[in-house]
């Protein structure tokens, strides 16, 4: 399933250049690419920042419009809700690399190009 993902993240990717330079003119302007560019940094300052940092870690304090505005951001990355991630990477840290889990490529079988999958306990 690994594929899935990485195609998943790729693939559009690799669509938008020539997207963009075929409709240049017509429907895609410097307008588009600003707001591409400037989502795209928002979502991931909401990630990173937000998500990961703020909420799943508590690295930080910030004041609830500060909060609120990263975790609108993060949420805006389709990674689901603020709650679900928070709660999936908290489980992340908690059992890395055991049978609970959730991005472990060490629980079903062989591990990463054949490696021998720990064993778990």
């Amino acid at each position: 399933m690994w594929f899935v993902n990485l195609a998943a993240v790729v693939v559009p990717f690799l669509g938008v250049g020539p997207a963009a330079l075929f409709l240049w003119g017509r429907g895609f302007r410097w307008v588009d690419l600003g707001l591409l560019l400037g989502m795209y940094a928002l979502t991931a300052l909401g990630v990173t920042v937000g998500l990961h940092r703020l909420f799943a870690h508590r690295a930080f304090q910030a004041s609830w419009p500060v909060q609120f505005a990263l975790g609108v951001c993060g949420s805006m990355a389709v990674e689901g809700s603020l709650l679900y991630w928070v709660a999936l990477h908290r489980r992340r840290h908690q059992h890395s690399d055991d049978a609970g889990d959730p991005h472990s490529p060490h629980t079903e079988g062989k591990g990463v190009l054949g490696t021998p999958a720990p064993s778990p306990g």
